[in-house]
């Protein structure tokens, strides 16, 4: 099932889940929080970031993260995958 929303607006209807998958977001530490939560519970985050945001997502703990992934025809967009600590 594939649920597009902003996060802000979903409910504990959706836990638990695989992969929480983001775009255009600005407060990565309130979604990784809310991503990681008893509330929602994913095991597993995809984000499509500016490359210059990589560290600023990587200081958030609780997730473990993969290389960035060069997004094709793009100068600084990337994908980080990121998958809850245990």
């Amino acid at each position: 099932q594939v649920l597009v929303s902003r996060y802000e607006e979903l409910g504990e209807e959706i836990t638990p889940i695989d992969f929480v998958c983001a775009r255009a977001l600005g407060e990565f530490p309130a979604f990784l929080n809310w991503a990681g939560s008893a509330k929602v519970d994913a095991k597993r985050v995809v984000l499509w970031l500016g490359a210059r945001d990589v560290e600023e997502v990587q200081r958030v703990s609780g997730w473990t993260w993969g290389a960035a992934i060069p997004v094709p025809q793009s100068l600084r967009r990337v994908i980080l995958v990121g998958s809850k600590a245990v």
